[in-house]
Formats: structure tokens, C-alpha cells, sequence
């Protein structure tokens, strides 16, 4: 596999093309752009990339490889759409400042901006915690003009009017989940193999978002949907 002669972008590039040309397998007009990484365990340092970091897979840094991905999904159907290697400073010359290196977001903006350029438009991009944790990411998406669902972990501070409040204040979202009457939250019951119930509450917040140090507070409000498993602010 190492010194196969094709090209991986060509032949993922003609494996998109048969899939969109036809129609019983081409995925609905508004599909689902969905953005992850995926990592694996690996021995040994020669292999581009491989090195200690974060895998996924087992929830721990260890040596290993990693990868940005989308996939496609719209309701029936969903396929592996590309892939970009992500390559950590340690095993680059000069680290960070080694022009090979690009993080996880900017990897996933480049994966992005691949589809769109297919012309192939998301009718949302949906986003892992991780790169929920980065309000300029969220900003590239919105520059795109591409509408978008993120995950947030608990700890992820917002601004948002607490019952009580005369204006948003700074609040994690656990903090937020705690201080919301129980009125607010509606009840769900996902769908899993064993379903489960959950209770949701949207709430209007801004992100914080920090430029050389500076902390400024985006313009645009943003729906938060919380969900807690408990009512108790377990979220």
C-alpha cells in the first residue's frame, strides 16, 4: 500500500462522483456535512505523523496517529466523505512554527471548504466538542455563510441572563443547567437501541472569545440547548 501509484485524492475524488451521479445512491438535497477526528494506536516513530497525542479511540495520549474527517449523512444514508492527516509539533522540525503544521480546526476548515467547493452545500455542519470548544471556529463557519450544530462540553463558559439577572453574565454551562426551573426544561426521549429520556432547555447566549489576549463578546446571540438527564442539573 505504501508504493501504490494512484493518488488517494484522485481516487477518493472519482469515488464522490460515482456516488453523486447516481440518484439512488446520491445522498437528498441538505444533507448533513458531519466533522470528527478519528485516531489509532501505532508502534514505532517512522510513519509521517505518528507520535504521542490525544487518541480518541482509547481517551488517552499515546503513540499514535490521528486524522480529520467528514462524512455525509441525510437521514437514510450516510458516507465516509474525506480525510486529512493531522501531524503534531513533535514530530515536525521546527514544532508550531513549522509551516507543515496546521491544527485540528484548520484541517477541518480545509475539509469544509473541499465540499463546498464541490459545490456540495451542508444544510448543517455538525461539530464534535472539540472544535465546539473554539468560538473562531465558529466564526470561519459563519463567514461561510454554512449553518451549524456543535457539541459543548459542560465547562464551556458563555454569557447568558440567569433568572434574577439584569443582563448576561459569565457562566459555564453546568452552572446554567443548575440555576434553570425545572418549567424550563422540555422532556425528549432519544431513539437509542435503549431509549432514554433527557430534558432540554435553549437558552440565548454569546461565546467569549479571546484575540491576543483580549476577551471580546461576539455580536451575534446564539441558541444553547441543554440537556440534563436528570432534572438536576446533571448535564
Amino acid at each position: 500500500m505504501h508504493d501504490s501509484p494512484w493518488n488517494a485524492d484522485e481516487i477518493n475524488d472519482h469515488r464522490i462522483e460515482i456516488v453523486w451521479q447516481d440518484r439512488r445512491i446520491r445522498p437528498k438535497i441538505g444533507f448533513d456535512l458531519i466533522l470528527d477526528d478519528s485516531g489509532h494506536r501505532k508502534r514505532g516513530e517512522d510513519v509521517e505523523g505518528v507520535g504521542r497525542q490525544y487518541i480518541g479511540q482509547i481517551g488517552k495520549v499515546d503513540n499514535g496517529i490521528v486524522a480529520v474527517t467528514t462524512h455525509i449523512y441525510d437521514g437514510t444514508r450516510g458516507y465516509p466523505f474525506e480525510i486529512l492527516q493531522y501531524r503534531p509539533p513533535s514530530t515536525l522540525e521546527k514544532g508550531k512554527n513549522d509551516e507543515a503544521f496546521r491544527t485540528k480546526p484548520q484541517l477541518a476548515l480545509e475539509l469544509i471548504d473541499k465540499c463546498c467547493a464541490r459545490n456540495l452545500s451542508p444544510g448543517l455542519t455538525i461539530i464534535d466538542s472539540f472544535y465546539g470548544s473554539s468560538s473562531l471556529f465558529f466564526k470561519e463557519l459563519e463567514s461561510r455563510g454554512l449553518k451549524y450544530v456543535a457539541a459543548l462540553r459542560k465547562n464551556r463558559a458563555v454569557f447568558a441572563q440567569l433568572p434574577g439577572e439584569k443582563s448576561r453574565q459569565q457562566h459555564l454551562l453546568e452552572e446554567i443547567a443548575k440555576a434553570l426551573p425545572a418549567q424550563e426544561f422540555t422532556k425528549i426521549t432519544l431513539p437509542l437501541e435503549k431509549p432514554r429520556d433527557v430534558w432540554i432547555a435553549r437558552v440565548s447566549s454569546q461565546s467569549k472569545q479571546d484575540y491576543r489576549g483580549a476577551v471580546h463578546l461576539r455580536s451575534a446571540l446564539h441558541q444553547v440547548c441543554i440537556g440534563v438527564f436528570d432534572q438536576t442539573g446533571g448535564i
